[in-house]
């Protein structure tokens, strides 16, 4: 039986972010820029914050792209 406390669900959350920025890390230093988009299936690259959807690369395929310029 596993038990969670009340920073376990924190610990975890945690935990995850950091894999993910050394996922991001390891694609990026690879130069798999593929699956650098692919982190980016449900998100968003704007090089300054707020941007407007027209300055964004939003999902995989458009951050991928974006590599490429």
């Amino acid at each position: 039986m596993t038990t969670t406390g009340p920073t376990t669900g924190n610990t975890d959350s945690a935990r995850s972010i950091e894999n993910l920025l050394y996922l991001y890390a390891e694609r990026i230093d690879a130069g798999d820029f593929a699956g650098v988009g692919e982190l980016f299936t449900h998100g968003r690259v704007s090089a300054t914050p707020g941007a407007p959807d027209d300055q964004s690369a939003i999902g995989a395929e458009a951050v991928t792209k974006n590599w490429y310029e």
